[in-house]
């Protein structure tokens, strides 16, 4: 109703509605930092924002309870007609734990060592989850048997800072607690954890001066905390 009065008077700016959708390891670092750049510009318009799996967000796009999303370029030739996407920065994907677990006394570590430990990881179905099961049957390793499967960035960070347990995560979502010498980057890496974000939009509703505003902020934060800078 604040809405549809706002329009009536020719609030234009109270009445613009953006919604987006984008990936939970997102909406705890990048999404955050660059929203807090475009309200200075935009104080009035109302910013919806909504986490899901990368799957789930094409399909409210599709259904268009959105106005973009941003996510992984992963899966998107699945939902490519109708659609356009504009790769925003590369995400780099790291193993974390905290900073006196056994692993770091290795001179050398392999996958066969990182599954020995428990794992916290995403539910069936998300990405990283799908990432780490490829990578152990790549390296003929068994998949982790001690999990703990959690949606949420926050208690997955608290965990692995607080016990053995391992988790693959963006490292932009991680920078606070790395700064704070909460959790550490262990020292294996491979060409499968770095992976492309993007923005998606439909074809047919091509993104306003407002939204792009807003894009641009994302791609501004996502490149600058993907190369380790403040």
């Amino acid at each position: 109703m604040d809405l549809a009065k706002a329009r009536i008077h020719g609030e234009k700016d109270h009445a613009r509605v953006v919604t987006i959708g984008t990936l939970p390891s997102l909406s705890s670092s990048v999404i955050p930092l660059a929203v807090g750049r475009w309200k200075e510009r935009h104080p009035r318009a109302l910013l919806r924002v909504v986490e899901k799996v990368q799957v789930e967000l094409l399909l409210g796009l599709l259904r268009c309870e959105f106005d973009f999303i941003v996510g992984q370029t992963e899966f998107f030739d699945i939902f490519l007609d109708g659609m356009k996407q504009r790769v925003l920065f590369r995400d780099r994907l790291c193993v974390f734990a905290r900073p006196k677990h056994s692993l770091f006394l290795l001179e050398s570590l392999s996958w066969d060592d990182l599954v020995q430990f428990p794992w916290v990881c995403p539910m069936v179905g998300w990405s990283q989850r799908t990432i780490l099961e490829k990578l152990v049957a790549s390296e003929g390793v068994d998949p982790p048997q001690k999990l703990v499967e959690c949606s949420s960035i926050d208690f997955t960070k608290s965990l692995v800072a607080t016990s053995d347990h391992l988790a693959m995560l963006p490292a932009h979502a991680v920078t606070a607690e790395v700064s704070e010498g909460k959790i550490r980057p262990l020292a294996i890496t491979v060409s499968a954890l770095k992976r492309d974000i993007a923005v998606i939009f439909r074809e047919g509703a091509p993104l306003d001066s407002v939204s792009r505003e807003l894009i641009a902020h994302i791609e501004d934060i996502g490149v600058t905390l993907s190369r380790g800078g403040s």
